[in-house]
């Protein structure tokens, strides 16, 4: 999604808000999508595993420190000290809730199994909406319909891949 929101900016910010300068923002604020993702991941799966207090206990700090830093950094520095509050919060949130996951489980995250890969999939899918819509004459919304198709065929594929795994593991 995060990839989708940097290729398509500004085919967004027109579509949905009916003003290009959206764009700006939605560049901004489109690597806090795989951030808050992973945080609700990892908070529903520390839910599943008994820990509510502690994921409570993670988002009232994260609610508290947004509280201090809308009384303190949006007066002075207006959207974009909400975008720092933002950034910071949800990444602070994030990095507690899988470090206590990881505490929990004792599993982490592969850095090579599945963080690298996704970031070279969500490159490369970004690198070929700019290359292909533009050799077949597709533009806009047109050239997101395609990704959009393309990131479904994608998500099956991963999905069926990963049944023949499991299903190969239980043989």
């Amino acid at each position: 999604t995060a990839a989708v929101f940097l290729a398509f900016a500004e085919y967004l910010g027109v579509a949905v808000y009916g003003n290009p300068q959206a764009s700006t923002y939605l560049l901004v604020t489109a690597p806090l999508v795989s951030v808050m993702y992973f945080d609700m991941t990892a908070d529903a799966m520390l839910k599943g595993l008994g820990e509510q207090v502690h994921s409570m206990k993670i988002n009232i700090a994260d609610s508290a420190l947004s509280l201090f830093f809308a009384l303190v950094l949006v007066p002075t520095l207006g959207i974009k000290g909400y975008i720092i509050s933002v950034y910071v919060c949800e990444s602070m949130n994030c990095v507690l809730s899988v470090r206590r996951l990881y505490k929990v489980t004792g599993v982490a995250p592969s850095l090579f199994g599945s963080i690298l890969p996704s970031l070279l999939a969500a490159g490369v899918a970004v690198t070929l909406t700019r290359i292909i819509p533009s050799r077949i004459g597709a533009t806009g919304l047109d050239s997101l319909w395609l990704v959009l198709c393309g990131l479904i065929i994608i998500s099956m594929s991963a999905c069926l891949q990963s049944k023949k795994k499991k299903d190969g593991a239980k043989e």
